[in-house]
């Protein structure tokens, strides 16, 4: 709902919902009814993991909007759009905020605030350098934790807590 009052839907620019929901077929099928009317929106539904990449490399911006911070599974599409280098917008939730720092390597809003969610899509559109800078910013992000000293650091500091 949030895209359709962006400036991003009025100028044509195509959204991509991927996802499976688990077991709300009711969901799926409002999503699926709303995409149908769209002629911008794609409902992609459930994919694999290569297909998610092709998705996200493919994308000019990722929105990952979840309300549940309790959803273990959405750190994987986070770190994928940031070690793929994509400008992201997350839900202020923890599952993301303990890798997104707001306005640095990504933009944070409000779960359910469909109007903040509006105008964080809209500034990432038309403010090319902050949308570079937070890309740039993601990319190294996920390089740095990603390193081998990086994960032999945070083995370490395991090993000796126990």
């Amino acid at each position: 709902a949030a895209y359709l009052k962006s400036n991003a839907n009025s100028a044509k620019t195509p959204l991509v919902i991927a996802g499976g929901w688990g077991d709300n077929a009711a969901y799926r099928q409002r999503i699926t009814d709303r995409a149908a009317h769209q002629p911008n929106v794609v409902f992609a539904g459930r994919v694999d993991d290569q297909e998610l990449v092709n998705l996200i490399s493919s994308a000019t911006m990722v929105v990952l909007p979840y309300l549940n911070s309790g959803i273990i599974h959405a750190s994987g599409p986070l770190v994928t759009s940031m070690a793929l280098g994509k400008p992201i917008i997350v839900s202020d939730t923890p599952a993301f905020t303990g890798y997104v720092q707001d306005r640095v390597n990504g933009l944070i809003f409000k779960p359910g605030d469909e109007m903040a969610l509006a105008g964080t899509i809209d500034e990432l559109c038309s403010n090319h350098a902050l949308s570079a800078e937070i890309a740039k910013n993601a990319k190294r992000f996920i390089d740095e934790k990603s390193s081998d000293s990086a994960m032999l650091a945070d083995l370490e500091k395991v090993y000796l807590s126990v």
